[in-house]
């Protein structure tokens, strides 16, 4: 009876030897591949600037100068023109502005594109005619260097030199790599528009001393105005 004991308990042993056996086998014999990857980012620096400067129009204009400027102060023996009421701007015969200068600032982290879109309306440039009346506008208008008057190349109609400039502004774009600095750039791409009409002009040829006078004599006085809009765009 005894014997049968200790063989039960030496079978008991065994099979729990052989348990643990397996257990730890199993720990340590299994396979087992381990990988890990961690990333992360920041959105990309935009801070791109577009402002348009310029003094466009005026009440009035100093001798000398002929831009258009704020009214001046000096005493009127200085002053070539100057409208009846202040900040009623006007233009005439010998003055001259700057439609509108844009500087872009800016580092972006991105490729980008600049465009312009632009409206010049011209209303009322007609003189009496006889019977009739006729078209006649003496501005000289410049885009970037080039200029663009009534009487050169096709530009025949108050409505083609508006088309002319409209066009001209909307072809200047550019387009920057990612990360240039657009302020060392900015004095030779930006868009400068500027218009003058001349005091005599040799050049545009349909400008008369006598036309230019009807033109101050119409009770409605033409009207002159520039819209420019510039754009950035992230470029694809």
């Amino acid at each position: 009876m005894k014997k049968n004991v200790m063989m039960r308990v030496a079978s008991a042993m065994l099979v729990l030897t052989l348990l643990t056996t397996c257990i730890i086998s199993g720990t340590f014999a299994k396979y087992t591949t381990k990988g890990e990857f961690q990333d992360s980012a920041r959105v990309a620096k935009w801070g791109v600037t577009i402002k348009g400067t310029g003094t466009t129009f005026a009440d009035a204009y100093e001798a000398g100068t002929t831009t258009a400027t704020a009214r001046p102060n000096a005493p009127s023996a200085f002053v070539t023109v100057r409208s009846e009421t202040e900040g009623d701007k006007v233009v005439a015969p010998g003055t001259e502005g700057s439609l509108a200068r844009f500087t872009i600032t800016g580092k972006p982290e991105v490729s980008v594109d600049v465009t312009y879109t632009a409206t010049l309306t011209l209303t009322g440039w007609e003189i009496p005619a006889g019977t009739a009346t006729e078209e006649y506008c003496p501005l000289v208008f410049t885009v970037n260097g080039t200029e663009y008057y009534i009487g050169k190349d096709n530009i025949t109609t108050v409505a083609a030199l508006t088309t002319a400039v409209n066009g001209a502004i909307a072809a200047y774009s550019k387009s920057y790599a990612a990360g240039t600095d657009l302020s060392t750039v900015d004095a030779n791409d930006a868009l400068s528009v500027s218009w003058k009409w001349n005091y005599e002009d040799n050049v545009v040829s349909c400008q008369e001393n006598a036309k230019d006078t009807a033109l101050g004599n119409l009770e409605s006085a033409p009207t002159i105005s520039l819209a420019i809009t510039a754009t950035a765009t992230q470029k694809d």
